[in-house]
């Protein structure tokens, strides 16, 4: 069901991947993970990152590919529906770690995204940008009939009715 491109087999590859994580080991053989030869300094995640431009982890269902295996695992909650996130308040659940914190602002009331011009705070950094066209003068959605412009979309769609 999923496809996820094994390493090559090892039974040494767990001590060699301490050992060399260690700064200013002798060097060792090159390692198999991805055809790569250690050098010394070379970090854990040197080891378990395939080379740039590579993404060898693809999804069976819809065949997007990743770089790394747990971005393919974070991914598969899109076809499984596993919401991993419970909310001990209310007993909500949430698919995406990001959703989740958001909505523990809901209870706690916490503001952390702050406008620097004003004393306005967010739940959301999309929010503060949002918000952050009011003091800038962008209006970076136009109405197609007419030509005006707006800061948020909300406003744009609430124009839009009149035409």
């Amino acid at each position: 069901l999923i496809a996820i491109r094994p390493r090559p087999p090892d039974r040494l590859w767990g001590s060699h991947l301490r050992t060399w994580d260690r700064a200013g080991v002798s060097p060792v053989p090159p390692s198999r993970a991805w055809g790569l030869t250690c050098t010394p300094g070379m970090g854990l995640g040197s080891h378990l990152s395939p080379p740039v431009g590579e993404r060898p982890y693809t999804c069976a269902t819809c065949g997007k590919s990743f770089k790394r295996s747990s971005l393919l695992q974070t991914h598969l909650r899109v076809h499984t529906g596993l919401r991993a996130f419970r909310c001990a308040q209310c007993g909500l659940t949430f698919k995406w770690a990001s959703h989740y914190q958001y909505h523990l602002r809901q209870h706690s009331g916490e503001r952390p995204y702050r406008c620097p011009t004003c004393p306005k705070a967010f739940k959301n950094s999309s929010s503060l940008r949002r918000h952050r066209h009011t003091h800038t003068g962008e209006r970076p959605h136009t109405c197609d009939t007419c030509g005006k412009g707006f800061a948020q979309a909300t406003n744009l769609r609430q124009h839009l009715r009149v035409h």
